[in-house]
């Protein structure tokens, strides 16, 4: 099973700037990783029984009502307000 991934690209999604050089070397050791869960694909498992099960039972906290925290409160914790609301700098996309 080959698997190719284009590590350029997943840079510019994320916004990261690095070299040519270092693009390279990640792009081959993301991809060696990948082919490794390929391999690992490949191994037949049917009819083994999991070393480990999920837990099929869930612990839910009783439900219970508390008070809101008030805006006021909560924008303390605000790097900066603009108009009573969080701001924030631009993350995504070119700044206007």
């Amino acid at each position: 099973m080959s698997v190719e991934f284009d590590f350029t690209k997943l840079c510019k999604l994320a916004q990261i700037q690095i070299s040519e050089e270092e693009t390279q070397v990640l792009d081959k050791k993301l991809n060696t990783i990948l082919e490794f869960f390929g391999d690992l694909a490949k191994i037949p498992t049917h009819g083994i029984e999991p070393l480990y099960t999920l837990q099929t039972e869930f612990i839910l906290r009783e439900d219970a009502a508390i008070e809101p925290k008030q805006t006021n409160e909560i924008l303390q914790n605000a790097p900066s307000l603009e108009d009573g609301m969080y701001s924030l700098p631009r993350v995504v996309g070119e700044a206007e």
